[in-house]
């Protein structure tokens, strides 16, 4: 995908620090795997983006090495949200062998991915090692996991 065409599947706002928030401009409409994979190798190529907001944009577990590589190679990322997506129990399994060395991340919104109980406590584990995140939230409700930091 050329340069000018990934501003077709996001929003770059910078920040006063100098980073960028990107959010996805598919709302409500599909994003899917593919366009997904090449907005997070677009971000990973810019190296400077805080927050990352891909709400509805019908990714799946499929994306799952990916988000796993923007976790791990994004050092400024401060929060990750991907709610109303697809990832399911096997999508939270890549992510979470990320999280548990992450040191930057502070939210992580994973509400309405059909998470079931199997990868909420495979989420609940990495927040015993991963005491940099501040707000896990997995449904609508709001935060039902939280470190104590």
């Amino acid at each position: 995908m050329a340069e000018e065409t990934v501003g077709e599947l996001a929003t770059f706002m910078p920040t006063p620090s100098g980073l960028l928030n990107v959010s996805s401009l598919y709302r409500g409409s599909a994003l899917g795997d593919e366009r997904f994979s090449l907005l997070v190798k677009h971000c990973l190529h810019r190296g400077n983006v805080e927050s990352f907001h891909v709400d509805g944009g019908e990714v799946t577990s499929l994306s799952a090495p990916i988000i796993e590589k923007l976790v791990s190679y994004m050092p400024n990322l401060s929060v990750l949200h991907l709610t109303e997506n697809k990832l399911g129990d096997v999508g939270v399994g890549n992510l979470v062998s990320a999280l548990a060395s992450n040191t930057t991340l502070r939210s992580v919104d994973l509400s309405n991915n059909g998470i079931t109980d199997i990868g909420a406590i495979s989420l609940a584990t990495v927040l015993c090692k991963n005491k940099s995140i501040r707000s896990l939230t997995l449904s609508a409700a709001g935060p039902v996991i939280a470190s104590p930091n």
